[in-house]
């Protein structure tokens, strides 16, 4: 329900001016929910546009508070604005931000993003025909799922169809991504494994490499 969404998060950004509100603490906080809430709602509807609007608008604010919020929201943070420039074809400026993450030593916070960046990643050198690269970048997070205390199939499933496409050949990208829809279709009945989706809609991913169409367009349809 997008339009309450916006409502809402219109709602929280008042807050700030309402009476036993106006303190330092509570006004990072009213920042960073209604920031993040709009990332996640504009980059979930596809509006990577948007996103980058909202970034830029909320840029001074971000700067003004930088020292003051948490580690976990700035992870969200990044994450969303790395996605974003995904979803409108900046990969170069994707790939910068999420090599933030990726090499970010504190990663006992949000393992899940941290997680979700390697997937991401994997896209943006796919997208970049980065081939080469991309058989040591599958190996490696491969082996970095591997060590992660969590039981999602869809991340390691994605990573080895991507894997087997460096190994066979791109000629071959069609076919192998084909098969990686149908066990796409098949995990993403469990509602656990659709958690990925909530950050990063490789499912549409996937149809527009297929359909050969936009990532974006394809998030909106």
């Amino acid at each position: 329900e997008y339009q309450k969404a916006e409502e809402t998060i219109q709602d929280i950004k008042g807050l700030e001016k309402a009476k036993g509100f106006n303190n330092m603490d509570v006004k990072v906080s009213i920042f960073t929910s209604a920031f993040i809430a709009e990332l996640t709602m504009y980059n979930r509807k596809g509006e990577f546009d948007n996103t980058l609007n909202s970034i830029i608008s909320n840029s001074r604010m971000e700067e003004e508070l930088k020292d003051k919020i948490n580690k976990e929201k700035e992870i969200v943070i990044y994450f969303h604005k790395a996605y974003a420039y995904f979803g409108t074809g900046d990969f170069k400026k994707a790939l910068a931000i999420v090599n933030i993450l990726i090499n970010d030593n504190e990663q006992k916070l949000r393992q899940d993003i941290y997680s979700f960046s390697r997937v991401l990643n994997i896209m943006i050198h796919f997208e970049l025909e980065n081939y080469d690269f991309l058989e040591y970048v599958t190996k490696s997070t491969s082996r970095y799922l591997g060590k992660q205390d969590k039981d999602f199939t869809i991340e390691t499933v994605f990573v080895k169809m991507i894997s087997k496409i460096m190994k066979k050949g791109t000629e071959n990208k069609t076919e192998i991504l084909g098969q990686l829809k149908v066990e796409m279709d098949s995990l993403f009945q469990n509602k656990k494994e659709r958690i990925i989706l909530d950050y990063i809609d490789i499912e549409s991913w996937v149809e527009s490499k297929l359909n050969e169409e936009s990532f974006a367009l394809t998030v909106k349809r």
